[in-house]
């Protein structure tokens, strides 16, 4: 635990004098140089004074209207719900130590308050109540607040506090985390006065928090499993479109392989990855869901999945916008070969240049007409799902399913049951008749295994029998039930290094790296960047139904030459933010993300804009006339165009520019 997090000897009298004395310097001069003070407690008061807290408030404001007390349980009912089941077993400890317990939600708006009587009654005349809000902007420096702001747990004792009425508590607070989506909820907190206040009060503080987030995600689980059950019983109906399964705060639960496509040039989201947002609303009914999806998704239905009126998760229904079959329908036709002219239309998607991604398709190709496990290698935003559909598409069971899974979006409980299924009533709120898993769900077909990297061991075990065995066995069962699924793998982590590290099998590694596929990151093969913006630009322009834009050359060589380190997901992300952003025909440097340096002098280039075809003459060009300007400073002009010395070396190389 941070020492400057935890006040375990700043309770003493000597120490609160100190820190009084600390706090009245602040006061009059604006500033604390006291080394009593704890880096924790100093930068709070720094913020609170720069927000213009009130120091001699003597109370906490009611929240708005918006946060009415049962508005408030109702919009964080999962957080209220799992607060409730553990309340009996801490009241006693409570009354105990003279203690009160409380819980806020994200704002810092207490929702409940319960613990020892004679202490709750002090604390009603501070309003420590529910209805109260405790963030830092409202009531200065306290548990609360200070845990919402740095979302780690915290204790402030006596006269840490910004806030005078507040000073004779000592309070130790923890946030508590959805489980699934790591966004904040709320924050618990243990509370008493400065002369009662106990050690074990952070403890109470952090193992309550704790035991909140193990309830919540206990009852996702259940919840997710009812869902996933629920859309195989009634998602037959809609065999030729798009499904895309969401819980009850719109995350995505589970797709089938149409969504994907047609909800492509949407705006939607680039993916519909497990875990992610389809939409940020946070409705509570079906009407208010419906009115949230975003203007360019027009669903064919939405169904909730209890009917009741309230939102706890459905489906959205999208219409195939076409007659023609998808090449991934959920409904599957048998073929045995494939013509190469289905081969080269499976990589047509991914665009290049270069000769490494050229070499790396050849492979691709040969790789995908046999049915061995395949390994992808490289780093984020490489396009390794892109390769792995490639080769499915290009396949002798191309019309077979796709199944793809990403392993690094899991719940740790849930991954068991999401790739292996589960028989019937293997676990409280587990459908009666079982379900299939991902493996069973791909069968005859292939599975892309995102991530793999970041299974746990014990499902390693399990999946390495898939490997060896050709079986699965559900959760709770023991019949071996037989699978042809081809495995697709893919990691951005250094995996021989997590095989000596003993965090991935040795004996999976060997079984999944039959075949391998490096992918090289974007840096190392720059040639491509003009095609991918190229290709980008058009996408684009087809999304937002407008003209395509030009890049002009000052722009060009700022993209040639930056490393881009989120490599193709991050120059697509760039260049959709400057699509959106810019209004005229033309993206400038001066377009670019605040994170992407512009390299260029701020003169702009006289030059009129060009082609991303266009883009090595334009380059050298750049490069000749920052040389003159430079006065043949290569450091100079290495830094004024923002790339590594090395890096302009070989573009010099590259283009015949000589060094003297």
């Amino acid at each position: 635990m941070n020492k400057g997090i935890l006040g375990r000897s700043y309770n003493d009298k000597n120490t609160q004098k100190a820190v009084a004395s600390a706090w009245e310097d602040l006061l009059t001069n604006g500033e604390c140089k006291s080394s009593a003070i704890r880096a924790v407690v100093k930068n709070s008061w720094q913020r609170c004074l720069a927000r213009g807290v009130e120091q001699v408030i003597r109370q906490p404001i009611m929240a708005d209207k918006r946060a009415h007390l049962e508005a408030l349980r109702r919009d964080n009912s999962e957080l209220a719900s799992a607060m409730k089941s553990i309340e009996d077993r801490l009241s006693d400890v409570l009354s105990e130590t003279d203690s009160l317990m409380a819980l806020a939600d994200s704002n810092g708006v207490m929702m409940e308050v319960f613990g020892n009587s004679k202490v709750m009654e002090s604390a009603t005349n501070d309003h420590i109540v529910p209805g109260y809000a405790w963030d830092e902007i409202t009531t200065g420096t306290n548990a609360v607040g200070t845990a919402l702001e740095l979302k780690q747990p915290v204790e402030i004792h006596a006269a840490e506090h910004f806030c005078e009425s507040i000073k004779k508590w000592s309070c130790a607070a923890a946030p508590v985390m959805d489980p699934l989506s790591g966004e904040l909820l709320g924050v618990i907190d243990v509370t008493a006065s400065s002369e009662k206040y106990s050690i074990q009060n952070f403890a109470l503080a952090i193992t309550a928090a704790q035991q909140l987030e193990e309830k919540i995600q206990s009852r996702q689980f259940i919840k997710r499993m009812q869902l996933v059950d629920w859309y195989h019983e009634i998602g037959s109906q809609w065999r030729n479109d798009g499904l895309v399964l969401l819980d009850c705060k719109g995350r995505v639960i589970k797709t089938n392989t149409n969504a994907e496509k047609l909800l492509s040039g949407t705006g939607v989201m680039a993916e519909l990855t497990q875990g992610t947002r389809f939409t940020q609303c946070q409705a509570t009914t079906l009407e208010q869901y419906t009115r949230a999806l975003p203007d360019t998704v027009r669903p064919l239905s939405l169904e909730s999945f209890n009917g009741n009126g309230q939102w706890q998760g459905g489906i959205l229904v999208v219409g195939s916008r076409c007659s023609a079959r998808s090449q991934y329908s959920i409904k599957h036709t048998a073929t045995d070969r494939i013509s190469p002219e289905q081969a080269d239309q499976a990589f047509e998607r991914i665009v290049s240049r270069s000769q490494m991604i050229k070499d790396v398709k050849v492979r691709a190709r040969r790789i995908a007409m046999t049915d061995a496990p395949v390994l992808v290698l490289g780093e984020t935003g490489c396009g390794k799902e892109l390769f792995a559909k490639a080769i499915h598409s290009a396949s002798p069971v191309a019309d077979k399913p796709f199944i793809a899974v990403n392993c690094g979006a899991f719940i740790r409980d849930l991954a068991p049951s999401e790739l292996f299924g589960y028989e019937g009533g293997a676990f409280t709120g587990a459908n009666s008749k079982g379900r299939a898993g991902k493996f069973e769900e791909a069968d005859g077909g292939t599975i892309f295994l995102d991530e793999i990297g970041e299974l746990p061991l014990d499902i390693q075990v399990v999946l390495l029998r898939i490997l060896q065995d050709g079986v699965v066995v559900r959760i709770g069962g023991t019949k071996e039930r037989k699978v042809n699924t081809r495995i697709i793998a893919a990691t951005n982590r250094d995996i021989v290094k997590d095989v000596e590290a003993g965090r991935f099998r040795r004996d999976l590694y060997y079984r999944l790296k039959v075949m391998t596929l490096h992918l090289p990151p974007l840096r190392e093969r720059p040639e491509d960047i003009d095609a991918l913006a190229s290709t980008f630009i058009k996408e684009l322009a087809q999304k937002y139904n407008c003209a395509v834009k030009s890049i002009d050359p000052d722009l060009a060589a700022v993209l040639y030459g930056y490393d881009w380190p989120g490599n193709i997901r991050e120059l697509k992300s760039a260049l959709e933010s400057m699509f959106v952003l810019n209004d005229t025909a033309t993206l400038t440097r001066l377009d670019l993300p605040h994170d992407i340096p512009h390299g260029l002098p701020q003169e702009p280039a006289a030059a009129a804009p060009v082609e991303m075809g266009k883009l090595c003459h334009v380059e050298r060009h750049t490069i000749l006339s920052e040389i003159e300007c430079q006065g043949g400073n290569l450091s100079k002009v290495a830094k004024q165009l923002g790339i590594a010395r090395s890096t302009l070396y070989r573009k010099m190389e590259e283009y015949n520019i000589g060094r003297s």
